[in-house]
């Protein structure tokens, strides 16, 4: 539930698209681009539905590079990575948890 939220929450980021003296076609064109971490984040919420493996290396993986790409904007860091690694790691938790009663 936790990573789908994180997607709802970067698609509310689309939303400044359409920002007063903009044409409607390129609002729609900036909002379509705006949603691609959204989608992104809900694809790997798909893929590791039934395989928390995949949600843990996908969550993480985001999370440290969006870190790095970030540079020096901690604020950004926390805000975006923050929740990307506390799904990853509840992935990895629910992986290894699994695992442990196979």
């Amino acid at each position: 539930m936790l990573a789908l939220a994180v997607s709802v929450f970067f698609g509310l980021f689309a939303l400044d698209a359409f920002a007063p003296g903009k044409s409607r076609a390129d609002a729609w064109i900036d909002f379509a681009l705006h949603l691609v971490p959204a989608i992104t984040v809900l694809t790997a919420v798909l893929l590791s539905w039934q395989r928390p493996w995949i949600g843990a290396v996908a969550f993480i993986t985001l999370a440290l590079a969006y870190a790095i790409t970030a540079g020096a904007r901690l604020d950004w860091i926390l805000a975006i990575s923050g929740p990307l690694m506390a799904v990853g790691v509840l992935f990895l938790v629910s992986w290894r948890s699994s695992a442990s009663r196979a």
